[in-house]
């Protein structure tokens, strides 16, 4: 069974305890509804993409509200209790209705579907001739995996280090400093005297802090911006930050593909072409904003570093995503409408 469900719901469920009453139910997003969403929430949740739903759409309350919008002429003037007299009425009889003909409808889906999952294979089979290699399950199974895993990720936040990073002090020693000295500057340039005193009170808890961390870790002297160490580190964050962006750039650019794919699928200027636009616009806003950070993180490195392009950081397939182990080649295959219409 199919139901729309957000996550202030399923919330709310586990507040209650009442999430266990719902256990055999399946949650996913309706289509026509997906398309609002983000690309990585659209991958988790769409029931285009989820197992057990099959083609339905998932949007049963909205063809009923469709169905009852008719009557807003009619029930405007009613009262209250006439007006629910007469929604009643309509309701039965759409009920009525869809039961009467529900054995052809029924048969309808079920060559719709033969016909869906004929189409998916022959044009499957079409793509994967025209490769190098030979295309099994298995690899399609894990191509899909991998697509997953490629929209779903959104970067490593810079907080989250490895654990060899969390046993080195001198990394989170550089932190410190860095925001020591980020809080100090920002205490020089401050022009109202609210902010001023407000930096000075941060900088003040955060030297205490970096007084009691340099004696843990005996710390004879402190090091400066300049000092061979600080640098050191801050040449290491400068590489990971590069690192973290270029893989959320690769994410962001997939979901850009996978966006411009289902946009060809409908009209333009319909409904879902209109949404689906906006927010491949959302989309591009961030890739731009992420290559900017890119480029000043990479020349901040080195000056020899090329600025890479807009053009270029679009492309999948590009040199500069070589270090990325997720494959472009699957977005030739896994996402053709058909392959979508199927999953």
């Amino acid at each position: 069974m199919c139901i729309k469900i957000t996550l202030e719901d399923t919330i709310s469920l586990q507040k209650k305890n009442t999430l266990m009453k719902y256990r055999d139910f399946k949650f996913g997003i309706p289509v026509f509804h997906s398309y609002g969403h983000r690309g990585d929430c659209q991958v988790k949740n769409s029931i285009r993409r989820l197992e057990t739903f099959g083609l339905m759409d998932g949007e049963l309350m909205e063809r009923l509200w469709s169905y009852l919008r008719s009557f807003s002429k009619i029930t405007k003037e009613m009262t209250p209790a006439h007006r629910t007299d007469l929604l009643s009425d309509a309701l039965l009889h759409f009920g009525s209705k869809k039961m009467s003909g529900i054995g052809k409808y029924l048969v309808f889906l079920h060559q719709k579907a033969i016909k869906t999952l004929q189409s998916c294979e022959t044009e499957i089979q079409s793509l994967c001739s025209n490769l190098d290699v030979e295309v099994t399950d298995d690899m399609l199974d894990s191509w899909k995996t991998e697509e997953d895993n490629a929209v779903n990720m959104r970067g490593v936040s810079s907080t989250q280090t490895s654990t060899t990073d969390i046993a080195d002090w001198r990394r989170t020693y550089y932190e410190k400093l860095k925001s020591f000295y980020k809080e100090s500057s920002l205490v020089l340039i401050s022009e109202k005297v609210s902010d001023v005193a407000l930096h000075q009170r941060k900088a003040k808890r955060m030297a205490s802090a970096l007084n009691s961390f340099e004696m843990r870790n005996k710390v004879s002297k402190r090091w400066t911006v300049a000092s061979e160490e600080y640098r050191k580190q801050h040449e290491k964050y400068l590489k990971e930050k590069s690192k973290e962006t270029l893989s959320t750039l690769y994410s962001r650019c997939s979901e850009r593909l996978m966006l411009l794919v289902l946009k060809k699928r409908y009209a333009d200027g319909s409904a879902i072409a209109t949404r689906l636009s906006k927010q491949i616009n959302k989309v591009c806003s961030e890739i731009k904003n992420l290559l900017s950070s890119y480029n000043s993180v990479n020349l901040e490195i080195s000056s020899r570093f090329i600025v890479v392009t807009y053009t270029e950081v679009l492309n999948v397939k590009s040199t500069i995503y070589n270090g990325i182990t997720y494959l472009a080649l699957m977005y030739n295959v896994l996402l053709s409408p058909a392959q979508l219409s199927k999953r």
